[in-house]
């Protein structure tokens, strides 16, 4: 572990990609496949989800507090407005699997998943989500390709502007 400088770079891409994986397919079970394995499965993964961002904004805060002294002004603002999307894309990433949780107990008795209004309210603030965890992960990026937040000089990154 000598070349990861805390846990944040390995947890940060499991609600990214548990997240993503959830949205397709849970679009999937609206544009044309009606299993209930998979609407359960959507559910699972909203909620893995969530619980992973949980953990990914821990390590994300634990680090940035880790760095604050050696960090220059701009570079802790830069951490601090990534650090506020994460808190907003956890809040979001909730409220999207309780939403979804509540649209499959409302159908829990039927065989294939229909169409109810919770479905597609949670489609639309899964869009917002979806923007929400883009934008942090942005956000992210940008610490790392743009000011070389916890990045050893291997000359892979270019020098900062």
């Amino acid at each position: 572990m000598a070349s990861l400088p805390n846990w944040h770079p390995f947890l940060v891409h499991f609600p990214i990609a548990l997240y993503t994986t959830a949205f397709v397919c849970d679009v999937s079970l609206l544009v044309r496949f009606r299993c209930g394995w998979l609407d359960r499965a959507c559910v699972l993964l909203y909620v893995g989800a969530a619980l992973a961002s949980v953990a990914a904004a821990l390590s994300g805060k634990l680090a940035a507090n880790a760095m604050a002294d050696s960090l220059e002004a701009d570079v802790n603002d830069a951490v601090a407005l990534h650090g506020e999307a994460a808190f907003f894309s956890v809040v979001l990433l909730f409220l999207v699997a309780a939403l979804r949780f509540e649209a499959t107990w409302r159908e829990r008795r039927g065989a294939r998943p229909g169409f109810n209004q919770m479905r597609l309210a949670t489609i639309a603030v899964s869009v917002i989500a979806l923007g929400a965890v883009v934008n942090t992960a942005g956000r992210g990026g940008e610490l790392v390709f743009r000011y070389r937040v916890a990045v050893q000089d291997r000359g892979i990154i270019p020098e900062r502007r």
